[in-house]
């Protein structure tokens, strides 16, 4: 990293690991805290003019299902907060560490990223599952945000004279249903009809875990994903648009990502 940083004068951290299989728990915990943590101390030692950093909204508090969530909502550690939450929440107080030390830094929290991407994995996948037919749709609502919004803010910010900050980057609060039946329209396959309910989550992530460890592959489906899908996040975007950012509409997003599916295939 110290010889990555000589002649740089801005950082755009986006590098962590998503996951919420368990094996994979340790990489990423090292990864996103200790990863950070380098990150941070490098660019305080190379007199770094403006480090943004990528965190996340599962780095907020959360709140009672169905409250609006806000840069200002704190942490509060409870058995809701995923260990990708944990992680993301402790490497963006490495951040705020070095902030207090001197470093210029802004913190984006994105919401669920849509955008062209590997389609097998993350987000992305939503795309593929409707696509290949999904007879479930999760019950839970969450914000979602433009790929190409998160960085067209990350660059807006660093080249702004905001510092020390941190911001929500997310368009809209969107149930899963609406997102899905959406994305089904758009390949011009049949909608989901059953919702995902506690308990047939909960047997969908045991059948998938049994059939993953089988097959020695990674589970697609985990218990957190199935918890995190089944309750209702509100996302407050007021911030960021005060500071003069715009999004795009969520509908020009889904389409622009379902063509592109269509032409990988």
């Amino acid at each position: 990293l110290e010889t990555a940083m000589e002649g740089i004068s801005k950082i755009y951290h986006c590098a962590a690991m998503v996951s919420f299989n368990p094996s994979k728990r340790e990489a990423m915990y090292q990864i996103n805290i200790d990863g950070t943590a380098n990150i941070v101390n490098v660019a305080l030692n190379s007199n770094i003019e403006k480090l943004v950093h990528v965190s996340s909204i599962a780095a907020l508090g959360r709140v009672k299902d169905g409250a609006e969530i806000d840069e200002k909502t704190m942490w509060e550690d409870s058995n809701d907060n995923s260990h990708y939450s944990i992680t993301k929440y402790q490497s963006e107080k490495e951040v705020w560490r070095g902030i207090a030390e001197g470093l210029n830094a802004v913190i984006v929290n994105p919401s669920i990223i849509l955008g062209e991407g590997n389609w097998k994995t993350d987000s992305s996948s939503f795309f593929s599952n409707v696509y290949k037919g999904m007879p479930f749709f999760p019950i839970g609502c969450n914000g979602f945000v433009d790929s190409e919004d998160v960085v067209d803010a990350m660059v807006y910010l660093m080249n702004s004279k905001i510092n020390n900050e941190r911001f929500i980057l997310s368009t809209d609060n969107i149930y899963y249903k609406d997102l899905f039946f959406l994305i089904s329209d758009q390949f011009n396959k049949k909608r989901p009809s059953m919702p995902m309910t506690k308990l047939i989550g909960a047997i969908i992530w045991r059948l998938v875990a049994v059939f993953s460890f089988i097959m020695g592959k990674t589970p697609v489906i985990t218990k957190e994903t199935v918890n995190t899908i089944s309750k209702k996040y509100f996302y407050d975007n007021t911030k960021i648009i005060e500071a003069g950012f715009k999004f795009r509409p969520i509908s020009e997003t889904v389409t622009r990502c379902c063509k592109a599916y269509l032409q990988k295939k």
